[in-house]
């Protein structure tokens, strides 16, 4: 291989980008967090709190759109946050969107598991071995386990992305249109079933139940952490004041937001394809945007279906059959109650659901892969994995490794509450990534934008406050566990990647060197970036 840098194969179009990031928003949330929003926090109101969250994910977007026709470059957050804010604040932006990829990446390769294993029940009749499709300590009395459905996807997976950009995009188009087609099937299908009667009362009275929950600017965690410290009886006042489930209201449609606002979490994944984009400044704000508008149509009318169909409020109280701890598939429950219907529609949302988790998990595999490819090139991290295959022109070595890890994670760790983790390194992104606009706008007024994100700077700093307020509403475990991941980072920073990354030439020589190839090998098609 040669040391010089190898530039990513231009194969993406706008199509393939709104498609890319369809295939990584419509996966495991809206067959799974459509129906606990609903019945556990807005009841048929979750419509508004679908509108909300896809509202607050357009002020990113449209944040996302502007630095992405600003810098083409792989690393998506990390590399806008490189030329806004500098090489440290680069890193640990980088550090977290490295857990953020690799614990959901993780946790969707475990559901693409428990999803491949009843689609062999419910077609076939077959029983998967529990001992090799769990995860460690899940079983009774100690059984050794392991979940080698989920090794055996994310290696599918990395072949097909080592393999070429263009393969991947294929296979995730494909993919991606069988589960949108799924999803019209249940909303044209189940239009047919609705009783209007189901949405009423459209946002239920608000009543609490004896389980801990916060919901509410003020009833945050972070929040009610600090106030149970200094209120008259310490610790003891907050856990007592935190017993309850608050349900409905204004502010269950706000908390609904917060939860389902996870669904959309993947437009972003489109910004990290750009050295592998035909024409990144024109076609990137067209696939981040694009993709975020689809996601969002869906996405509001599944809900009404849902809530159409089947009652997410009986008698004032959540509908048992969506907040049961083995109700994960509202969808398929929705049809299974209309009679008639039961084991083929079941099936047929199944389908839907195992295609949506595996574009998923392409999607993430391809963004976790670009964003090591691209802190590797800044020498934070060894420059093996930034090296990019001649023949594919893909960072093979990257994917390798990101495969590697990830499935040692989902095959033998319980994901857990642990995913919240990938949540707050998302939130944590999306403010940088707004307040970058606000930064580069006064810091470089010079760079070219092909577009532009309007009403600046009070659209970014709308992102800045909502996503804030998502990041406190995450438990304190969430932020002491990130707070591990960011002392971890320190030391390596510290201990490796501060001093080589400062003897490392500066991200415009980088450029010119890929320009330098990619004009040597594709002279008449590729334009500089």
């Amino acid at each position: 291989m040669s040391d010089k840098p190898v530039a990513l194969k231009r194969v993406l179009g706008p199509f393939d980008l709104i498609m890319m990031g369809v295939g990584c928003i419509i996966g495991v949330g809206i067959y799974i967090l459509s129906g606990v929003a609903a019945a556990n926090y807005a009841g048929p109101a979750v419509v508004l709190s679908f509108i909300l969250a896809g509202v607050l994910c357009g002020f990113v977007a449209l944040s996302y759109g502007e630095l992405a026709s600003m810098f083409p470059l792989a690393g998506s957050a990390y590399s806008y946050s490189y030329y806004a804010f500098g090489r440290t604040v680069a890193w640990f932006l980088g550090w977290t969107l490295l857990l953020e990829y690799t614990v959901a990446a993780s946790a969707v390769a475990a559901g693409w598991s428990s999803y491949f294993q009843n689609f062999l029940k419910t077609a076939f009749g077959y029983e998967w071995p529990a001992f090799l499709g769990s995860t460690p300590g899940s079983l009774p009395d100690g059984q050794w386990s392991i979940n080698l459905p989920s090794v055996i996807i994310l290696i599918v997976i990395a072949m097909i992305s080592i393999r070429g950009m263009k393969e991947s995009a294929g296979v995730n188009n494909i993919v991606a249109a069988l589960k949108v087609v799924v999803l019209l099937f249940f909303v044209g299908f189940g239009l047919f079933f609705i009783d209007p009667a189901n949405w009423q009362p459209f946002i239920p009275e608000r009543i609490a139940t004896e389980h801990h929950s916060a919901v509410g600017i003020w009833e945050l965690p972070v929040i009610q952490f600090f106030k149970g410290i200094f209120a008259e009886g310490g610790i003891q006042a907050l856990m007592e004041s935190q017993s309850k489930f608050w349900h409905y209201g204004v502010q269950g449609i706000l908390t609904g937001s917060a939860i389902v606002f996870f669904t959309y979490v993947g437009f972003d994944m489109v910004s990290s394809t750009a050295e592998e984009t035909k024409n990144p400044q024109r076609d990137l704000p067209i696939g981040i945007i694009g993709s975020l508008i689809v996601a969002t149509v869906l996405y509001i009318a599944v809900a009404l279906v849902l809530t159409g169909i089947m009652p997410p409020v009986v008698d004032g109280l959540p509908n048992e059959k969506l907040v049961d701890k083995d109700a994960a598939a509202p969808l398929a429950i929705a049809f299974s109650s209309i009679p008639g219907t039961g084991k083929f529609a079941a099936l047929f949302v199944s389908v839907g659901a195992l295609s949506g988790v595996t574009t998923t998990l392409l999607a993430l595999s391809l963004g976790l892969s670009r964003i090591l490819l691209a802190i590797s090139r800044d020498r934070f991290l060894p420059s093996v994995f930034s090296k990019v295959h001649i023949k594919f022109q893909t960072p093979y070595i990257a994917t390798i490794v990101c495969a590697v890890f990830v499935a040692l994670v989902a095959a033998t760790l319980p994901i857990g509450k642990l995913a919240e983790l990938c949540n707050l390194g998302t939130l944590a992104a999306f403010v940088f990534v707004c307040c970058s606009v606000i930064v580069l706008r006064k810091k470089h007024p010079e760079f070219k934008r092909s577009f532009k994100c309007p009403w600046v700077p009070y659209l970014p700093i709308t992102g800045v406050v909502f996503c804030l307020v998502l990041m406190f509403s995450l438990p304190m475990l969430t932020w002491l566990w990130f707070g591990v991941w960011l002392l971890l980072g320190v030391a390596i920073y510290i201990g490796y990647g501060k001093e080589r990354a400062s003897q490392f030439p500066s991200r415009e020589a980088l450029k010119e060197a890929i320009k330098e190839h990619e004009e040597e090998v594709h002279p008449p098609t590729i334009t500089a970036t």
